[in-house]
């Protein structure tokens, strides 16, 4: 009797270590963090339709690319060489306040959820006016005077001193969840058109819309990390007060751009060749 003592305490501490082992097995695992500062860079295309005093409807065609390389943090393991992860992204109106749309854009389990679009941070005066390198403007949603969320640059095409390029972009605010986890992101989607100035770009928008646009997006987690905050934005756009001079510029800017620019805009931004007309002869009014 003596003798099995050893036995019973050895099977007991063998018990003990599988019953040890067992919960560790079936404990739930810790949710994984999705880490502040985390950037995740993807592209597509988008159709852009002005629909009033709503916005500007985005249709992006359902899926978007993954950069294969400048996704960090969290969202590195989205970087794939050569291919780039591919994710979905959902049609939307982009005007300016919240707007709530779930699962914006989703890259595997990472899902973003939009909650807002602040309005763009520019004034609107250089919108229709004769377009000049390194303007700057943020036209109104008409028919109302709040300012739209997009914010427009003209920069200087590589190699060519009469020719443009348009950024159009506007910024967005949301969370995304993964794990079981949820945070904040800042992002910023911009188009870019090579060889049009952003007011035919405006022109081709308003008259007939755009197709086929290429966009480039970047979304940061951690909130605070994209142009400004949206109290920054807000108040930007409460101290705006448009005036009637204000109001006759974007009549007579539109009359003024939308003839030569809408053919121009219509050629570059849809492929077309731009066909001569009897009315753009010199003499014709």
């Amino acid at each position: 009797m003596r003798s099995s003592t050893p036995t019973r305490h050895a099977a007991r501490a063998a018990l003990a270590l599988v019953a040890a082992a067992a919960a560790t097995t079936l404990a739930p695992p810790a949710a994984a963090q999705i880490a502040p500062g985390s950037t995740l860079v993807f592209s597509g295309t988008a159709d852009a339709i002005d629909v009033g005093s709503a916005g500007v409807l985005l249709d992006f065609g359902q899926h978007v690319i993954a950069d294969p390389s400048a996704n960090t943090g969290t969202f590195a393991s989205l970087n794939k060489p050569r291919t780039g992860a591919v994710g979905s992204i959902e049609t939307i109106t982009v005007g300016s306040g919240p707007q709530p749309v779930r699962k914006f854009v989703q890259f595997g389990p990472y899902k973003f959820d939009l909650t807002a679009v602040p309005s763009g941070p520019y004034g609107q005066d250089a919108c229709y006016v004769e377009p000049v390198v390194g303007q700057r403007c943020t036209p109104f949603q008409l028919p109302s005077f709040t300012l739209s969320p997009f914010y427009l640059e003209n920069l200087a095409s590589s190699g060519s001193d009469g020719m443009f390029t348009a950024l159009v972009s506007f910024d967005v605010i949301g969370t995304v969840t993964a794990h079981g986890t949820t945070t904040d992101f800042t992002g910023t989607i911009t188009a870019t058109f090579d060889g049009v100035s952003f007011q035919e770009a405006l022109a081709g928008l308003e008259q007939f819309g755009l197709e086929d646009v290429p966009f480039t997006a970047t979304f940061v987690t951690g909130g605070g990390v994209a142009r400004a905050s949206a109290t920054t934005l807000m108040a930007a756009e409460a101290a705006v007060v448009p005036e009637p001079s204000t109001a006759a510029l974007v009549a007579i800017g539109l009359a003024g751009v939308a003839g030569v620019a809408r053919r121009r805009a219509r050629a570059r931004l849809r492929g077309a060749p731009l066909a001569p007309r009897d009315d753009d002869a010199p003499g014709r009014a």
